[in-house]
């Protein structure tokens, strides 16, 4: 087995939690702001497309749900 499969193990969880929780911020940021378009989706990070009078309501919530984690 060896110690850099134990570490590569050990290293999934984490890494995959934070997948996890950018794509269930993605799915709940866009029932709450459906006229948004996800343009990026990335490990830990989200590109959204809004008209530019909606960017302070769409931050708003996006922050909120960008922040939970389960």
């Amino acid at each position: 087995m060896g110690d850099d499969l134990f570490r590569e193990a050990m290293a999934y969880l984490p890494q995959r939690a934070v997948t996890d929780n950018t794509k269930a911020a993605g799915i709940r940021i866009r029932r709450g702001f459906p006229e948004a378009r996800i343009i990026l989706e990335s490990h830990d990070a989200l590109l959204f497309a809004v008209r530019i009078g909606e960017v302070d309501d769409f931050i708003t919530l996006a922050k909120k749900e960008m922040e939970l984690t389960y």
